[in-house]
């Protein structure tokens, strides 16, 4: 799959949507779980596509 834009993968749209979604959601979160819960909900949701770009160079 080298070389192959991963932008048009239906997985990479998808994984960015769940990453639109969980900063949506984590934005609600009261100011006491801002570095804490919603972080480490953040952290995963933006690896997945990262890593998806990633193995695709």
């Amino acid at each position: 799959m080298a070389g192959h834009n991963f932008k048009n993968l239906k997985i990479w749209k998808e994984e960015m949507n769940l990453v639109t979604e969980t900063y949506d959601l984590t934005r609600t979160f009261p100011k006491s779980e801002k570095y804490s819960l919603a972080s480490q909900m953040m952290r995963p949701a933006t690896s997945f596509p990262s890593y998806i770009a990633e193995c695709s160079n």
